[in-house]
């Protein structure tokens, strides 16, 4: 019953030691997406809002420098005239 205890409590104390000990910032996919009428306004508008979503993440992590993959934007057309853009990238400490 002891060695059961002692196990139980020592696994509790790991546990909280993995917890604790702070993730490295690693990689994030990220993207955005932005609607208007005017498709190239619509594209400037997204690509803008991934970058501001890439420095709040390096913000956030505490990085003081960010690379940036390639940046893919696609835009489709709805409903007659509205443009829809969505950005995406990979970031990496």
């Amino acid at each position: 019953m002891l060695g059961k205890l002692l196990i139980a409590a020592a696994a509790l104390v790991t546990a909280f030691a993995l917890i604790s000990v702070p993730a490295d910032a690693g990689c994030t996919d990220s993207s955005a997406t932005a609607r208007g009428l005017h498709q190239d306004d619509v594209m400037a508008r997204s690509a803008k809002h991934l970058e501001r979503k890439i420095s709040h993440w390096a913000h956030k992590n505490g990085l003081t420098s960010v690379h940036v993959g390639s940046t893919s934007t696609t835009c489709v057309t709805k409903a007659g005239a509205l443009s829809v853009c969505t950005s995406g990238a990979k970031a990496c400490s």
